[in-house]
């Protein structure tokens, strides 16, 4: 069993946006505003953000490629791998990466993805949301005399449920226009936002959630902003470029709720527009009525990409914010229209119920060359030192001694030491987290991580463990708590808690020499529960450090087998940068997935998360390994950029060159459905495993290091069950790692092999 237990048979796909599809998305409050607004699927589906740490969030640019120079090969100098964060690539950090205003611009940023060297394209692809047959006057100007208490559109020549009028009701594209409405009676329920559209509501622009102001209980008044540039209609697809004539605004979703953004206007207005020969003057037809470009033209992978351009709106959000979609690359240099509906698009202008399918148009089409980053064989590996690991480690040894062994499993701990094996039953361990307030997740506690504190000759040995539990007895969330058992378990106690921190916010045990350290994350860190008291203590995270308020673990050490514990700070690795994770917590990782910071800190107890990467992706194994003073090397198989370095301590970091590892497609992270990884070695080498579809056949791959290219190494591991959710551990001079065979229950095992015994 695994630290999240059978959550980790499966994770996000948060790394389909690199090869063939890298995208940049809005943020999710936006995009859940637009879903309930739209009431559509499409919008839906649209809407996924990318969490922290993925590749959406991560990469640097080497100053060479800032400047349009040649993308190198060199690792090199910190200078010629002096990193770009999207602040410095003109990107505001943390907000919307895509953005399109009302004039039709467009900038967005990406993070480049462990894309193949040459050409890509990127485009601004767009939802076209499903619609109903449209009304007359939905197609460009409007030549239809609406006005103040005229029929609505669709309405068949009944009176309209809503009166609306336009101040002003004329002008420029552009124009900001106050919306002046009335229902026919008061309300039930008033509501605080509209929808709006513009030349038609079956087949013009619609504006979701419109705050309202009601002015009495059957008066209320709404801002939009006429579009001011080219806008998309429905039915036929087409672009509309902004001339002179009357167009209708509408409001909908006053009086009707289900359903109303697919209708028609509850009431609408006649706007007289009064363009120019220069409105738009950049879309001269519509195939050619978008414009991208990218910079810079050369980069390499992890590095930020700049967008800008213009291009049509297909929707807006608000009085005036267009939903931008996301940006998105694909192998090859631009060329052709620059407006191209996709085969979905196709596909819905032949059915006859066209309001039953969304289709996709991508505008532009903007070429930058991926150059080929620096090779993981150029770098100095074969004295890899102080290996971390991410996630909760359910096999480890006793501190400062690597021959007593204890891991979780088939309902108990077994300790396995020089002298024997015993096991330590875990009945009252649930007796505790009952006593503590939290559901267990199954009759039995899940076990998620062990360390055996002391196997003494006589008598019982001292356990310290982790459990997965449900803090209010239904899942999801789920939590893990500490617990420590110094009589083999008869009894087990709460781990204690430090200052700042609660019980339900265990990160980690690691092995500090001989003695042990408990993290935990503050209580104000990102996915704690909301503190029980107190702050956190002062100087425990670094000022003005990306990420870094709330996130540096508080920590409690005992050096005696668990009999007692204290308050101890958050300390640099023994040796090598000052580079290590911070608190783990449990996540869905066959949803959302649950990420995993990464600190550094020069030395001063401040701590502080780099621009990027700011975190791993725990469902996968993540390695740190030191290499020198200076010099950290990061192996992540949940990311598309598998090995990273840094020579700066852990401030910036730059992506290494890997060969293909074999079943995995270049440029993304290892499966999120099998099992299967990515470690560092102690000889500096890395070991890949995946099960390709197939439990019991694991595939074992070898890239020794300075090596270009990987070897089966299938032929030194034992054949039969198949590696558990919990990756290998290298413990010592051996690999170790748990199998699982049978069904309902499966029994687990754990095998070891001597690491040197590793070869192809």
């Amino acid at each position: 069993m695994g630290p999240a237990g059978p959550q980790r048979r499966s994770r996000p796909a948060v790394e389909a946006l690199v090869a063939e599809g890298n995208r940049v998305q809005y943020a999710a409050g936006r995009c859940r505003a637009a879903a309930a607004a739209l009431a559509a699927a499409a919008v839906l589906a649209a809407c996924a953000t990318t969490p922290a740490g993925s590749s959406a969030a991560r990469g640097r640019t080497p100053a060479s490629t800032a400047s349009g120079g040649s993308a190198g090969t060199s690792s090199g100098s910190a200078a010629t791998r002096a990193g770009t964060s999207f602040g410095a690539a003109g990107c505001p950090s943390g907000h919307v990466q895509v953005q399109q205003q009302m004039d039709g611009s467009v900038t967005g940023c990406l993070r480049v993805g462990g894309l193949a060297p040459g050409p890509h394209q990127v485009t601004l692809r767009q939802v076209l949301l499903p619609r109903q047959a449209a009304a007359a006057g939905g197609s460009g100007a409007t030549t239809s005399a609406a006005s103040t208490g005229g029929a609505p559109e669709g309405s068949g020549g009944a009176g309209p449920s809503v009166t609306v009028r336009l101040q002003p009701a004329s002008g420029p594209p552009g124009t900001a226009v106050t919306v002046v409405g009335t229902v026919a009676s008061a309300l039930s329920r008033r509501p605080s936002y509209t929808d709006a559209c513009w030349d038609g509501c079956r087949a013009g622009v619609q504006y979701s959630a419109v705050p309202l102001t009601w002015t009495s209980p059957t008066a209320f008044r709404a801002t939009v902003v006429v579009p001011g540039g080219p806008w998309m209609e429905a039915d036929p697809d087409r672009v509309v470029r902004p001339t002179s004539g009357r167009y209708r605004i509408g409001v909908q979703c006053l009086t009707v709720v289900g359903g109303c953004a697919l209708g028609a206007a509850e009431g609408s207005a006649t706007f007289t527009l009064e363009a120019s020969a220069s409105s738009a003057a950049w879309c001269a037809t519509g195939p050619t009525c978008a414009r991208l470009a990218a910079s810079p033209a050369r980069v390499l992978p992890g590095d930020v990409v700049k967008v800008t351009g213009r291009a049509p709106i297909v929707s807006v959000i608000g009085s005036d914010q267009p939903f931008a979609f996301e940006l998105h690359v694909a192998a090859g240099a631009g060329g052709g229209p620059e407006v191209t509906f996709t085969g979905l698009a196709k596909a819905r202008a032949a059915q006859a119920d066209a309001k039953a399918r969304a289709a996709q148009v991508d505008f532009g089409h903007a070429t930058f060359t991926v150059g080929t980053p620096p090779p993981l064989a150029g770098v100095d590996t074969g004295a890899a030192g102080v290996l971390q690991v991410d996630g909760l480690a359910p096999i480890a040894t006793e501190p400062g001694d690597p021959s007593v062994v204890g891991w979780c499993g088939n309902g108990h701990v077994t300790v396995d030491g020089p002298g024997a094996r015993r096991t330590v039953p875990l009945a009252a361990a649930a007796t505790t987290l009952s006593r503590l307030g939290y559901g267990l997740m199954g009759s039995q506690p899940r076990c998620a991580a062990v360390t055996p504190l002391a196997e003494p000759a006589a008598g019982p040995p001292s356990v310290a463990a982790a459990f997965t539990v449900s803090p209010d007895h239904q899942a999801p969330p789920v939590v893990d708590v500490a617990l420590v058992t110094t009589d083999g378990g008869s009894s087990w106690q709460p781990v204690p808690v430090p200052p700042g921190a609660q019980r339900d916010g265990f990160g980690g045990f690691v092995a500090r020499g001989t003695a042990l350290d408990a993290r935990f994350a503050p209580a104000s860190g990102p996915g704690s529960s909301p503190p029980a008291g107190g702050a956190a203590p002062a100087g425990t995270a670094a000022a003005g450090g990306s990420g870094s308020q709330g996130t540096t673990p508080l920590v409690e050490r005992t050096t005696d087998g668990g009999a007692s514990w204290r308050t101890v700070p958050f300390a640099c690795p023994a040796t090598g940068p000052c580079v290590r994770f911070g608190a783990y917590r449990p996540g869905n990782c066959a949803m959302n997935g649950t990420t995993q910071p990464l600190l550094h800190s020069a030395g001063s107890g401040l701590w502080a998360a780099p621009g990027w990467p700011a975190s791993v992706q725990a469902c996968m194994p993540a390695t740190l390994a030191s290499l020198g003073a200076r010099t950290e090397l990061l192996v992540d198989a949940g990311s598309p950029y598998l090995v990273l370095d840094s020579t700066d301590g852990g401030t910036t970091w730059q992506v290494l060159g890997v060969p293909p590892v074999p079943g995995v497609a270049r440029g993304t992270a290892f499966s999120p459905g099998g099992a299967g990884g990515l470690l560092l070695l102690p000889d500096g080498a890395l070991l890949a495993w995946q099960d390709g579809g197939n439990p019991t056949a694991v595939a074992w791959h070898l890239l020794r290091a300075g090596s270009h290219a990987w070897c089966d190494a299938g032929g030194a591991f034992p054949t039969g069950g198949y590696v558990t959710d919990g990756w290998p551990v290298v413990l010592g001079s051996q690999l170790w790692w748990e199998t699982s065979q049978g069904t309902a229950p499966a029994t687990t095992t754990v095998q070891h092999l001597a690491v040197s015994a590793i070869r192809c």
